[in-house]
């Protein structure tokens, strides 16, 4: 998926954040760090640092919501994780976003902390984050 399809796509799934322009993601696809898992329908960006990872950003088509594409991705991001002896994922989470917020408890994720108004909608409204945090087991396979 091209930087611009991935702007496209965040610019129709976010709603409680701003969507990154093409050039953002251009840059952050360039680092080293960045880790890029996608579907047709639907994009995971993170940062891996040593045995830590950081949810950067994660869009789902809004007419393809609910189908398990994101629980996909993530499932397969943390396969992948394990593998390479990473065991500790952050994110950050709009308060009222309760389906995300589901979805990532589902997967194992807790509730760390909070940034107070850290989110701004499109539509004006501000939100608290809710910082996230999952720890994967070891992957002895490897």
């Amino acid at each position: 998926m091209t930087p611009h399809c991935i702007s496209d796509l965040m610019a129709r799934a976010y709603y409680w954040q701003r969507p990154w322009s093409e050039k953002a993601i251009t840059d952050t696809l360039a680092q080293p760090t960045t880790r890029l898992w996608t579907t047709d329908h639907a994009i995971l960006l993170m940062q891996v640092i040593e045995n830590q990872a950081e949810v950067l950003g994660m869009a789902t088509d809004p007419q393809m919501q609910r189908q398990g594409l994101a629980k996909h991705l993530l499932s397969d991001a943390h396969a992948d994780l394990q593998a390479q002896a990473i065991t500790h994922i952050t994110l950050e989470v709009a308060a009222p976003n309760f389906p995300a917020r589901a979805l990532y408890k589902a997967l194992g994720y807790a509730q760390a902390g909070t940034r107070p108004a850290y989110y701004k909608s499109v539509e004006g409204v501000v939100a608290d984050a809710i910082i996230m945090t999952c720890h994967l087991p070891k992957d002895d396979k490897f």
